[in-house]
């Protein structure tokens, strides 16, 4: 009459973890998908001889230079850590920016005061919320400003308002008060959200630079391939990697890189694994031959569904990406110009 043995349970997969899980209410905050999130940590950069010097070069990035441009704040200097999330870096109007500072918060009231004089049209410091709020543009794009000076907390949230093209059309249609009645109540709600929210402590945190990414094959345009010569197309992530992620733990002047990648299944990750092995070197080959960077040899681990590459980056590597990445932040930026002249006219 016994009762027959159970199966062995099946094991279980590892946690998708996301590096806004670390910060509650920048979950609360995000109603877009978090195909994308980034994660800077002020606090441990400025301890690194290469790390230090990304502040100005966050400033330059197009969608922020309009935040933090002629305020005096740097985004490594002055703020502990930053998170940005959202289906996509490049739709700033869709990201969720947030971040606690170290410095002196009058310095980004002046930023955000600054930022809604410059918004076309003018911004708004909003009265009778329960933090100190305001809407205005940043970039192109219309967003909710809440800051708890105390704390030394500021949360950028896309806006919930139509925008002047929109409003237009819901007019036509006898429907802008409505839209605008549910927009107030979905501003108030996050302005609430963020108010009962408190600091988090990062103190304990080892690395410097955490960041996921949803199907990374994406990094690579629509279809995942890069172009090399001899061989044609080449898939570079394979499309059965459904996770992505990079977290850099500084080292002394370098860095230790850990790359963790999630496939759909234990089987399909060791044919992963073996596709990611065979690709890197050409991808070694093409860091040098357009970017002049030597990309170090870089071996993948296998357990379970999890793929795993590990990587120790010298100082003088990082100072070459460092130089790369100005180089291509100015070419953005001056696209990015470009096209908001051609938009003028």
């Amino acid at each position: 009459d016994a009762e027959p043995p159970k199966p062995d349970a099946e094991a279980p997969k590892p946690k998708d973890e996301e590096p806004i899980d670390r910060v509650p209410i920048v979950r609360t905050l995000t109603k877009n998908p978090n195909n994308v999130q980034i994660f800077l940590v002020g606090s441990k950069l400025r301890a690194h001889p290469v790390g230090v010097k990304m502040g100005p070069l966050l400033a330059m990035n197009p969608q922020w230079r309009s935040f933090f441009e002629n305020t005096g704040i740097d985004p490594i200097q002055d703020i502990d850590f930053m998170v940005l999330t959202g289906p996509m870096m490049r739709v700033s109007g869709q990201v969720v920016a947030y971040m606690q500072f170290s410095g002196d918060m009058a310095r980004v009231d002046k930023a955000v005061g600054t930022l809604l004089d410059k918004s076309d049209p003018k911004g708004e410091w909003i009265p009778d919320m329960p933090v100190k709020a305001a809407r205005g543009m940043a970039d192109v794009n219309e967003r909710l400003f809440a800051i708890k000076p105390k704390e030394k907390m500021l949360a950028v949230i896309p806006s919930p308002y139509p925008s002047a093209s929109e409003r237009k059309k819901l007019e036509k249609k006898n429907e802008l008060e409505a839209v605008l009645t549910k927009a107030d109540k979905m501003a108030k709600a996050q302005f609430d959200a963020f108010s009962k929210s408190k600091p988090t402590d990062l103190s304990k945190a080892d690395f410097a630079i955490d960041a996921t990414m949803r199907e990374p094959w994406k990094l690579f345009g629509k279809d995942g391939t890069v172009e090399i010569s001899v061989l044609g197309k080449v898939e570079v992530i394979p499309k059965t990697i459904k996770h992505g992620r990079i977290s850099v733990v500084p080292e002394g002047g370098g860095a230790k890189i850990t790359l963790t990648l999630l496939s759909t299944d234990e089987k399909q990750a060791a044919e992963d694994a073996k596709a990611l092995a065979s690709v890197w070197p050409f991808a070694k080959m093409g860091a040098k031959g357009k970017f002049g960077i030597d990309l170090p040899d870089l071996t993948f681990e296998v357990k379970g569904n999890v793929i795993t590459g590990k990587i120790d980056v010298s100082e003088a590597f990082l100072n070459t990406a460092f130089k790369l990445g100005e180089e291509l932040t100015e070419k953005a930026r001056k696209q990015g110009e470009g096209k908001k002249k051609r938009k003028r006219k």
